[in-house]
């Protein structure tokens, strides 16, 4: 089961027009993953399970190397390179021409989303809204959902900003234990970029942004939460 809500659509002129958006959807790691598979029953034994999800993924890894690509039922890629060339003679220059890798679901995947069921959820329009998160180094056309320890956290959406000489706001990373990001890079409505300091553990976490502020920045007692629809990873 997955949970969605409504959210105004500011692409039309329309002002009854809503778009919909998954709430609380959780991002599974590889070892989740593992665990999963080993729990249900599976006869291949977790260790078996490791060592054929590692010498699948080099392979993968290998072909992509290579120049290659991969079809399968969870997934399928293809390459492009992106940049412009002077001319016929040109050549390509890592300086100037990038390799992407583009990646679209399988049929196992599309046949999968089919038989998902949804429940329509109620979410307050006034708490902060995160619509993407990602690493700010990183490529913008890589895992959104990955950063970085020692990396900057940047969110964007709308009604982010916080007051962060109190505590109990801010952004959150919520997992195992909850993780307050204090060193905030930037801080306003729209845009939000925090420090990922060597206090965080690696791992699956939702993301928060907590606030007081009500409109024009204006500070209120009532506590607001925003969630980010899709756990991120923090990476080593």
């Amino acid at each position: 089961m997955a949970n969605y809500a409504f959210k105004d659509n500011i692409f039309t002129e329309d002002p009854n027009d809503k778009v919909a958006q998954f709430v609380g959807v959780k991002s599974y790691t590889r070892d989740e993953i593992i665990e999963r598979a080993a729990a249900h029953g599976n006869v291949t034994s977790k260790i078996d399970l490791e060592a054929s999800w590692n010498a699948i993924a080099d392979e993968i890894r290998k072909i992509h190397e290579e120049g290659g690509t991969v079809s399968t039922e969870l997934f399928s890629t293809s390459l492009s390179i992106q940049g412009v060339f002077t001319d016929a003679t040109d050549s390509f220059d890592p300086k100037r021409h990038t390799v992407r890798v583009n990646a679209t679901a399988g049929s196992l995947i599309k046949e999968a989303v089919k038989k998902i069921k949804l429940t329509k959820v109620k979410v307050n329009p006034a708490a902060p809204n995160l619509e993407t998160v990602r690493d700010f180094f990183a490529d913008e056309n890589t895992a959104v959902d990955t950063v970085k320890i020692g990396s900057v956290m940047m969110i964007s959406g709308a009604r982010l900003k916080f007051d962060p000489t109190d505590a109990e706001q801010g952004v959150f990373l919520v997992g195992e234990k909850t993780v307050r990001l204090s060193r905030a890079v930037e801080n306003s409505a729209s845009i939000v970029k925090v420090m990922i300091g060597a206090d965080v553990s690696a791992g699956a976490y939702s993301v928060e942004v907590r606030t007081k502020l009500g409109s024009n920045a204006q500070a209120t007692k009532i506590l607001k939460t925003g969630v980010f629809e899709r756990q991120i990873t923090i990476v080593e």
